[in-house]
């Protein structure tokens, strides 16, 4: 592995992304992840318009794993990827950079009709801690995949302590008190925590 952190061995791997062998541009695109060389950021970008969604949705997850301002964009983009592995890493990593630009289009893609998109964007809502996401977040408590409902209610428990003390959050007690009643546990323990903190102010 030293080796491969010379600039040789990082030039070497970038022009692997373009390999004829889907298997080599994947396993490329993963290392340069894990290497977190800077030089990579660029051609990881690059390869989210890869022909291949296997490479799309690897370059997405390397780019979480880089953190680099540059990938937000490209990253929000990809939300519109038309492979769903391709959606749910690029929710993912927009989580990992925690960039607040990522917010509107990750309360867009609570809507995806890939249930696995879903909730890796209420997970990275929960982690932007952005106040926006409260209601649509909200809104996808009763989704009908129950593991989207659990990210949702995980997400509202991150959302910033501040918007406990709106208005608008008491505005939602009754939806929360609904909540109560959902048939997901992880559901119900999030309405009661969060109703719990709203009683507080």
């Amino acid at each position: 592995m030293k080796a491969l952190k010379d600039p040789g061995g990082v030039d070497a791997l970038i022009s692997a992304l373009k390999d004829e062998d889907l298997r080599v541009r994947s396993a490329a695109a993963k290392i340069l992840g894990e290497l977190k060389h800077p030089a990579a950021v660029g051609p990881l970008i690059s390869a989210l318009k890869d022909r291949d969604s296997g490479l799309r949705w690897r370059a997405a997850d390397a780019l979480g794993v880089l953190k680099d301002p540059r990938a937000v964009e490209p990253l929000i983009s990809a939300l519109k990827d038309d492979n769903g592995g391709v959606r749910w890493a690029a929710a993912g990593a927009l989580g990992e950079l925690k960039d607040l630009r990522a917010v509107e289009s990750l309360i867009s893609a609570l809507k995806d009709d890939n249930a696995a998109v879903r909730c890796a964007a209420a997970k990275a809502l929960g982690v932007l801690k952005d106040p926006r996401a409260v209601e649509p977040l909200i809104s996808v408590l009763k989704d009908n995949d129950r593991y989207v409902g659990s990210a949702a209610a995980h997400a509202l428990q991150e959302i910033n302590p501040e918007w406990m003390k709106t208005p608008e959050a008491k505005g939602k007690v009754s939806e929360f008190i609904s909540a109560l009643k959902d048939n997901n546990e992880y559901v119900r323990s999030a309405a009661a925590q969060v109703l719990a903190e709203i009683k507080r102010w």
